[in-house]
């Protein structure tokens, strides 16, 4: 007799990756429960391991936004937890969760980044966050009341030394192509809170979009700016975790008086030249807007090249984002001064990203710097780039030559004759 008989089942559920729900009752209690069982080994390899890792993280973090688990057998084969209304997709295509409805939309996601930011505090990732796995509970001392929680932790990613490899196949199983973070396709062990970041980000675009969930569809605005950031192909150009990720949607939806140009103009005169990771993370969502631009063009070079040294990520953003407000300053009668500060801000930083090995990076700085600098074709800009062109040496020289033949403008320099200590890039400037 298993060890759940207890429990009288009544109704499946659903099935997913490597166990089923039931719908249970106990003699001795007139609540409905819900009762997870894991597939037998013939039919799922390692199910009791994932639902044993399940109960394990559930357990630990008793978080009223993290699924609990009431009951559990002891050899970890099956658990008990409260019974949902209903999973997230389910009730969004049913019509309960519509998708002009923000304020709730805005309430399940802090909700759900409040119990994912719990299990990121303890080591833990999910690795598996959608709209399936995210439950409505009804509160218990008044049905009129609910909490939203993420549950199926069959998947997590435990803290380092406690990680085991998923193979290929259950990788495709316990996978959602349409919700995981790219990393999750190549280096599943290593995923980060990011990884979860990115899930919640397609969770929003999921609520605030039809079922296709075409990006396209969102109108501009708060929503379509952060899910934007949150679902960056690159795990460093996301927020680095829930509460970052909530921090930058709270911003959006409600700037502070004085909008986001005064909180940046008064964190950079706060922070001076040691700028934090969260402020060069706000600087470069906002890349695109002339008057941070100014704000930032300002601070010194030394500020320039340690953002490309330590923070590649956020610096390539800020300057692919730069190219229109350059050009602004230029067409704007603004004059050449701040025009050819913005084109040499940027140089700076290229500096601090090959200083810092960040070789991908500076070649992607490198290529708007030359597109913008050779837009209006100006001798005193160029050439300074020329110098510094003529001092590169092996390994930058061979990104930054594709950087030259990518932008089109290689010619510009050409005129020069100036000689290089790198025969890349002479030979480029010859051909």
């Amino acid at each position: 007799m298993p060890s759940h008989a207890k429990y009288r089942t009544a109704t499946l559920l659903g099935s997913g990756g490597f166990a089923r729900v039931f719908s249970a009752s106990r003699e001795d209690t007139s609540i409905t429960y819900a009762l997870k069982v894991p597939f037998s080994e013939e039919v799922m390899p390692g199910a009791l391991a994932r639902m044993r890792r399940e109960i394990e993280v559930q357990k630990t973090l008793e978080h009223p936004h993290v699924m609990p688990i009431l009951d559990a057998g002891d050899e970890g084969d099956w658990f008990v937890m409260p019974l949902a209304t209903g999973d997230l997709e389910h009730l969004a295509t049913s019509g309960r969760v519509r998708k002009d409805n923000h304020a709730l939309i805005e309430n399940i996601i802090k909700e759900v980044a409040s119990g994912l930011q719990s299990a990121h505090d303890h080591g833990f990732v999910h690795r598996d966050v959608k709209p399936q796995n995210i439950l409505l509970l009804p509160c218990e001392d008044d049905p009129n009341e609910a909490r939203w929680v993420i549950a199926d932790w069959g998947v997590v990613r435990r803290p380092a030394g406690q990680t085991t490899m998923l193979t290929k196949q259950q990788g495709s199983i316990f996978y959602t192509f349409n919700y995981s973070a790219p990393e999750m396709f190549s280096e599943t062990t290593r995923a980060t809170a990011a990884a979860d970041v990115f899930s919640l980000g397609r969770v929003a675009l999921r609520l605030l979009t039809d079922s296709d969930m075409n990006f396209d569809d969102l109108p501009e605005g708060p929503w379509r700016d952060w899910i934007k950031i949150c679902t960056q192909s690159e795990a460093g150009r996301r927020p680095q975790g829930m509460a970052e990720a909530i921090a930058q949607l709270e911003r959006r939806l409600r700037p502070r008086g004085g909008g986001v140009t005064r909180e940046i103009q008064a964190r950079l005169n706060e922070e001076g030249d040691q700028v934090s990771i969260e402020t060069w993370q706000l600087i470069s969502e906002n890349a695109d807007n002339t008057f941070v631009y100014k704000e930032v063009v300002k601070t010194s070079r030394a500020t320039a090249f340690a953002l490309g040294s330590h923070f590649p990520d956020q610096a390539q953003a800020l300057c692919e984002g730069w190219s229109g407000c350059i050009m602004k300053d230029f067409l704007g009668g603004d004059g050449f001064a701040r025009y050819d500060t913005g084109i040499l801000w940027i140089l700076d930083v290229v500096r601090g990203m090959i200083s810092g090995r960040h070789y991908m990076n500076a070649e992607g700085a490198a290529k708007v710097m030359f597109e913008v600098d050779n837009e209006r074709n100006q001798f005193f800009t160029q050439g300074r780039i020329l110098d510094w062109l003529s001092e590169l040496d092996q390994p930058a020289d061979e990104y930054i030559v594709r950087a030259l033949q990518d932008s089109g403008r290689a010619y510009w320099y050409k005129g020069h004759r100036t000689t290089m200590t790198s025969a890349l890039i002479q030979d480029e400037l010859n051909s």
